[in-house]
């Protein structure tokens, strides 16, 4: 048994058209609207759209790949089949990991979960380039010996501490490209 249910079908009646779409008569209230927009290439709502807690919003042409809750004020981002970033009730995200640690203040909790493997957080700029060999890195070792700071450009290390941004904070410690290292000075 055929369950479509067509609006506007035919060249005469293009729901599709620029400005067109679907009108649910209100009454008294505000209609309600989904309107397709050729401007922005895309369909529009004049309401909320919400999707229930065991789907997800995904897709069509990458089923491996969307945004779902799991109904307890979670947003999950999925690639490839595989949870990669979660936003949990408390505004704590986790990546690699979809219950990230609760120190009692906000954080980014980024964890690996193949053995071995290092965790990177790497900063990089226009002015530095965008490949692995370019700007900065703070990594953790996979095997649990060390953490690791990167300066991947001829360039100084610089510590500060101070209440205001840099550069108005006071600088501590520079540790200069070539290794040598100041404390204060």
């Amino acid at each position: 048994t055929d369950k479509n249910i067509e609006v506007a079908k035919g060249a005469a009646n293009n729901a599709a058209a620029d400005g067109a779409g679907i009108t649910v008569d209100a009454g008294s209230n505000a209609d309600k609207t989904w309107q397709w927009l050729d401007a922005t290439d895309s369909w529009t709502s004049s309401e909320h759209i919400r999707v229930a807690a065991d789907k997800h919003f995904g897709f069509a042409n990458d089923p491996n790949t969307f945004i779902d809750g799991d109904g307890n004020d979670t947003i999950n981002f999925t690639t490839n089949g595989t949870k990669r970033v979660s936003i949990v009730d408390n505004g704590n995200i986790g990546i690699g990991t979809t219950s990230p640690i609760d120190p009692g203040h906000q954080t980014l909790h980024i964890h690996e979960s193949a053995s071995g493997e290092p965790v990177r957080i790497h900063m990089s700029t226009v002015g530095t380039g965008a490949t692995s060999g370019d700007g900065f890195s703070l990594s953790v070792d996979g095997d649990n010996s060390g953490v690791n700071l990167v300066q991947r450009e001829s360039a100084d290390i610089r510590f500060y501490t101070a209440a205001g941004a840099h550069p108005t904070s006071a600088e501590k410690m520079t540790i200069k490209s070539g290794g040598n290292v100041g404390i204060g000075s």
